[in-house]
């Protein structure tokens, strides 16, 4: 069963990252100046009389517009740059896209068909996080999953199998993510974004 749609994709790091949950940046009612939060009175108050401030909209116009409908493919491929590229930026306008992602996933998502593969240091169980937000990648290519888990320094990691039917998502593609590689021949990753919150709260044994 889908999860409410105020338990955000990222929502945790979104926090982490800008002071503020997913909610509080879409409702209008929470502005920032620096890393300060206040009410948007406030805000727009200590524009007032200011050289910045002269001509400056009323913050409800302004955030009117950020939290307007945002490319879903755009998101998809800063998350696929894997340096949390999905959450930098505007507050407000990253709110929005984490809202639209949500959605599509959410909408979009479907049991998984074929067996899908996750290189990881550990289990998707403990890697979506204590509020079940973070969505994964998974691929059906056991070979691309291996090339994830590979030994870095003195850790290895582990291939993670979902049989079918264990999990649900939605392969990158149809949500306009780029398609990549791995490896000297190239292996397509064919990714899946796994909703986390199908992600059981006990990974099966192998």
């Amino acid at each position: 069963m889908a999860a409410p749609l105020n338990n955000y994709l990222f929502g945790d790091h979104f926090k982490a990252v800008h002071g503020m949950t997913v909610d509080e940046a879409l409702s209008g009612k929470v502005a920032k100046i620096n890393s300060t939060l206040m009410s948007a009175e406030e805000y727009d108050d200590a524009w007032k009389g200011t050289r910045i401030g002269k001509g400056m909209r009323p913050f409800a116009e302004s955030h009117a517009d950020l939290i307007l409908p945002t490319d879903v493919s755009k998101t998809v491929r800063n998350f696929q740059r894997e340096h949390g590229e999905h959450l930098i930026g505007d507050s407000h306008r990253v709110a929005a896209s984490l809202r639209d992602l949500t959605q599509a996933v959410r909408s979009g998502s479907r049991e998984n068909d074929v067996t899908l593969y996750r290189g990881a240091r550990r289990s998707p169980a403990e890697d979506v996080g204590a509020s079940r937000d973070k969505a994964l990648s998974f691929t059906p290519d056991r070979h691309v999953a291996r090339s994830f888990a590979a030994p870095q320094g003195t850790s290895r990691g582990e291939i993670f199998k979902a049989a079918p039917g264990l999990v649900r998502g939605v392969p990158l593609v149809e949500l306009g993510g780029m398609p990549r590689t791995v490896g000297r021949n190239r292996r397509p990753e064919a990714e899946w974004l796994i909703d986390p919150q199908s992600v059981p709260t006990e990974w099966p044994k192998k």
